[in-house]
């Protein structure tokens, strides 16, 4: 990425746009557009610029060897179909910023049908809201005011450098930004799009061990828990077959400290908000459930949890002697070719916060 050293006392902050876009099927840093950008066309007897991302980046470096700075796209300026300026370049279109937003808005009103709009004096945001325009309401130019390359360069994406959306130790693109590609970029993972409870069944036995270390477990983890098993109800309320028919024990004297299990409809208990509470709390002190709703992985080198020293414990025994030079390429090469799914949108109450990396962990399991 693009590097701009800011002084500030003694300190130097690095700070990068973090801009790349697709030339070929492979992404390349793109930054500030090349000096043959500025005037570049005549529009309305006055000079206008090419856009600011269209460019070729570093697939094609420009004479002056800035960072990301490619040759200048050949092209011309056209007039989209919603009425706004675009520089059409080799079939694509390339947005100024005000034009990025006119080509969405347009794109959302076909969506949505609606083709008799007339000008009233709102808000973009209120016009969005009472026309329900709702796939756009979202949208970070909206909400925020920003403009992103996603909106003005056709094969252009942004990395936010925060949470899991940054570049990889070894220079690789975060998963989402592999799973979301443009249309005509083909990564093609060995393993896609990887859930937690998809690789729950191969857990092996001793994360499903009580351990009398983790007494109650993690509390966003049962958050997230008792979030995920909300929504799946919302979903067995239309079908009822996907609740396993199966009997599980529940300790209805966990309250009080002692031990009286009895076995219940697993149906039942998801129904009963106490039977819940009971079951979540004990499995509360396995690993299976940290896997499955959470965190597998905290506490560092000098201080893991349970779940890290059960997923070195399952690196030392299948990925290879680590002493050994090259003993683990064969891990780390399906770890290149394997995708996390994303996360499943649950109710604020239940959001377990950017921390919370369950399927990044079982994409490494």
């Amino acid at each position: 990425m693009r590097a701009v050293l800011v002084r500030k006392a003694s300190d130097i902050l690095l700070k990068g746009d973090g801009n790349y876009a697709y030339f070929g099927g492979v992404p390349h840093l793109i930054s500030n557009p090349p000096p043959e950008a500025f005037g570049h066309s005549v529009h309305k007897d006055q000079p206008i610029d090419a856009p600011l991302f269209a460019h070729y980046g570093n697939s094609r470096p420009h004479a002056s060897a800035h960072a990301g700075m490619g040759e200048l796209l050949p092209g011309e300026f056209v007039r989209g179909k919603h009425g706004n300026l675009a520089y059409h370049s080799d079939g694509f279109n390339h947005y100024h910023g005000h034009d990025g937003v006119w080509h969405h808005l347009g794109e959302a009103l076909e969506r949505a049908g609606i083709t008799d709009l007339t000008a009233e004096d709102n808000e973009l945001r209120e016009l969005a809201q009472n026309l329900g325009l709702q796939d756009i309401l979202s949208t970070e130019w909206l909400t925020r005011g920003h403009i992103s390359i996603d909106d003005l360069h056709p094969a252009g994406r942004r990395l936010r450098g925060r949470g899991g959306d940054m570049i990889g130790p070894d220079g690789q693109l975060p998963d989402s930004h592999i799973s979301n590609a443009p249309g005509d970029v083909a990564h093609s993972p060995a393993f896609n799009k990887i859930q937690s409870w998809e690789v729950a069944q191969h857990f092996p036995d001793l994360m499903h061990y009580k351990l009398a270390t983790q007494r109650s477990g993690n509390l966003e983890t049962k958050r997230s828990a008792r979030g995920h098993i909300k929504e799946a109800m919302k979903r067995a309320a239309e079908n009822p077959d996907i609740i396993p028919d199966v009997m599980v024990p529940i300790n209805t004297a966990q309250t009080g400290g002692g031990t009286n299990y009895s076995m219940q409809p697993l149906g039942t208990v998801l129904q009963n908000e106490e039977m819940l509470k009971n079951l979540i709390d004990e499995l509360g002190s396995t690993s299976a459930l940290t896997a499955l709703f959470g965190r597998l992985k905290s506490g560092g080198t000098k201080r893991p949890n349970s779940g890290a020293r059960i997923f070195n414990h399952l690196l030392d025994a299948f990925g290879g002697d680590p002493d050994e030079e090259g003993n683990r390429s064969q891990y780390d090469m399906l770890l290149q070719h394997s995708i996390q799914g994303e996360h499943v949108p649950l109710e604020p109450e239940f959001m377990s916060g950017a921390g919370q990396n369950k399927h990044v962990s079982m994409k490494k399991v």
